[in-house]
C-alpha cells in the first residue's frame, strides 16, 4: 500500500510541474509576458540588456535569420477571454538594425 501512495504523490507532483499555464482574460484584456511560456525555449534566451523590460528579464531570439528560413522554436500560449468580441494582438518588441551589434 505504501508504494502505491508514493507513486500517486509522485504522479501528482510531476503532473503539476508539466502543466501548461492558461492566461485568463479580464475585462476584455489578456496580458502575457513571453517568458511565461511553457514552450521549449530553444533559441530564446533570457536577457536583461534592453531597458524598459518588465518582470525578471526579456526574451531574445538567438536562432536563424530571416534570410535562412522561417524562425525556429515558436512560443505557444494558451489563454481564455471573458468577453466575446474582436481582439487585437499588440506586441512590445525591440529589433536590432541589420549589421548593428546593439
Amino acid at each position: 500500500m505504501k508504494s502505491v501512495t508514493v507513486f500517486c504523490l509522485v504522479g501528482l507532483i510531476c503532473g503539476a510541474v508539466s502543466a501548461v499555464p492558461v492566461f485568463e482574460g479580464k475585462d476584455g484584456l489578456v496580458i502575457i509576458e513571453a517568458e511565461s511560456t511553457a514552450s521549449s525555449r530553444g533559441d530564446w534566451e533570457e536577457k536583461q540588456t534592453i531597458e524598459g523590460y518588465t518582470g525578471d528579464c526579456h526574451f531574445e531570439f538567438t536562432g536563424n535569420k530571416p534570410a535562412t528560413g522561417p524562425a525556429k522554436d515558436p512560443l505557444e500560449f494558451q489563454f481564455t477571454v471573458d468577453q466575446d468580441g474582436i481582439y487585437r494582438l499588440l506586441i512590445r518588441c525591440h529589433k536590432r538594425l541589420a549589421g548593428e551589434t546593439g
